[in-house]
């Protein structure tokens, strides 16, 4: 990210190969725009896997939409990049004025996403001529739409208005955080909570666990989905 004032960006439209589909949609932004920002393949364009298409679809696919997702996946899965993904779809291709805002335990475990989200602009022209980047935030002002990292506290998070709310590290974030971020969900016409973590320790007194057992006891609820991918001993029924 460089300091200093912003450049001016495109105004125009980013062409997109879209869909109906937010799975498929997503995954040919991916393809298209996204460079992997580091490790394996780095630089090279980015390749949803099955599974992660499959998380999508369940989240934004489905009829009617739920209005809050649990995902369960282990370390070293990619959930950084995922997330980071998502985000910056919302802002460039979802409603006009999206707003996407992610919190997770402190504003540095939040920054992750934040961080390897800048990186993918920048190493996309047609997406760095775009975006503007802010040390905890990305804008595209021409569609009114933003992706913020927000603080870890309960009282500076009250007023959300968000089209996507990503919660990083459910599995530890403090429940009063997460419940004003889930209380907000009815403020836009189509909104997402994102809750996403890793199973530990007393999982049942976590964020996560709860939505987890939340879902075993309410399989029937259309506003909640639920998925684990390779959370070995935490199986979903």
């Amino acid at each position: 990210m460089k300091a200093g004032p912003k450049a001016d960006v495109d105004p125009s439209p980013l062409p997109l190969r879209g869909s109906k589909r937010r799975e498929l949609a997503v995954s040919r932004f991916a393809l298209d725009y996204i460079r992997v920002p580091r490790g394996h393949g780095v630089r090279k364009p980015l390749r949803l896997r099955p599974w992660q298409r499959e998380l999508i679809a369940a989240t934004w696919d489905e009829r009617p939409p739920p209005r809050l997702a649990g995902w369960m996946l282990p370390r070293g899965q990619g959930k950084t990049s995922l997330t980071a993904i998502l985000a910056l779809y919302e802002i460039l291709a979802g409603a006009e004025g999206a707003q996407v805002v992610v919190v997770a335990t402190d504003e540095r475990q939040a920054g992750l996403c934040h961080r390897v989200a800048s990186r993918m602009v920048e190493l996309h022209p047609d997406l760095e001529g775009r975006v503007q980047q802010y040390a905890d935030a990305l804008t595209v002002p021409a569609r009114g739409s933003s992706f913020q990292v927000l603080p870890a506290m309960a009282k500076r998070l009250e007023g959300l208005d968000y089209t996507l709310a990503i919660v990083d590290e459910a599995g530890r974030v403090d429940e009063e955080v997460y419940e004003v971020v889930a209380l907000a969900t009815g403020k836009q016409q189509s909104s997402v909570v994102l809750a996403i973590g890793t199973p530990g320790p007393q999982l049942e007194q976590t964020v996560l666990g709860r939505l987890r057992a939340y879902a075993i006891d309410h399989p029937d609820d259309p506003s909640l989905v639920w998925r684990e991918h390779s959370a070995a001993g935490f199986e979903y029924p």
